[in-house]
């Protein structure tokens, strides 16, 4: 009868995708922190292996762990960032060119969910962004839906030269209220503003800004082929999560689940062994 056929293998695939993008997620992670921590490590290792004099050490010591801790104490914000919006808008081309700087013409339908991270500082803020493409067509619709749990920040992208999509926001802005936080911030993305348009914009500019007043949304209208309004675009949302997040009662948990992430502090022979974070 072919029943629940599809359903079945299409929820184990999602399921591992899901496993592999985490997994992902978290090398890219444990990596920046190992870069981060090199040189205080390497120091504490020399300093343990030279016990000559135990008072010499112990000075040693204490200034290496003063000088490690003033730099590991500089947090850095870690933000997940969604774009969503209709197939075809161009959500891959802004995530790919923001942040490998490059522009690929031919359309390749993204499955489910890619990903992509990337370091930038706002506002005197060390910020790693962590990038979530989402599909737009229906059929992944269940699969992206997870993908909001613990969101940051929301680009919501349509496509000027296609009426239809900018006709749709207002069901993704819709479900992006079902399954994220109140207080999440997002903006709107007018994408596909090439100088060489082909095909002709028909969302006009003033009527997309209308919109974006009438729901409190910063708007950019952007272009990945000619990397119009990328950085700008992706700078503000993180400006804004990050002002989100600074304004928490709990000073690094968000309410959507997002967390602050700062370097480990090394612990010094001969100085008390806890395991600290801030």
């Amino acid at each position: 009868d072919n029943k629940n056929v599809y359903e079945a293998f299409y929820a184990i695939t999602r399921l591992a995708l899901q496993r592999r993008l985490e997994a992902r997620a978290k090398a890219q992670e444990m990596q920046h922190n190992d870069k981060t921590n090199d040189g205080i490590s390497s120091q504490t290792v020399r300093l343990k292996t030279s016990k000559k004099s135990k008072k010499k050490d112990k000075k040693l010591n204490a200034a290496c762990y003063m000088a490690s801790s003033t730099k590991s104490l500089d947090p850095v914000q870690t933000f997940k960032i969604l774009i969503i919006g209709d197939s075809g808008v161009g959500k891959s081309s802004l995530m790919v060119r923001f942040v490998d700087d490059i522009f690929t013409p031919a359309y390749i339908t993204t499955i489910g969910v890619d990903f992509k991270m990337s370091t930038i500082n706002v506002d005197g803020h060390q910020c790693r962004i962590q990038i979530w493409d989402t599909a737009g067509q229906e059929r992944f619709r269940v699969i992206t839906s997870t993908y909001y749990r613990g969101a940051d920040g929301v680009i919501i992208v349509y496509d000027v030269t296609n009426g239809e999509s900018f006709a749709n926001l207002k069901d993704w802005i819709t479900e992006m209220e079902r399954h994220c936080d109140k207080t999440v911030p997002k903006i709107l993305v007018g994408n596909k503003d090439d100088n060489d348009n082909e095909l002709g914009k028909v969302v006009l500019t003033s009527d997309a800004r209308a919109y974006a007043e009438q729901k409190v949304l910063p708007f950019f209208e952007t272009s990945a082929k000619d990397n119009k309004n990328i950085s700008e675009a992706f700078n503000e949302i993180t400006r804004l999560a990050l002002k989100r997040r600074l304004t928490q009662p709990n000073n690094g948990q968000t309410a959507a689940g997002g967390t602050r992430i700062a370097a480990k502090r090394t612990v010094i022979s001969g100085g008390p062994k806890k395991c600290c974070t801030t």
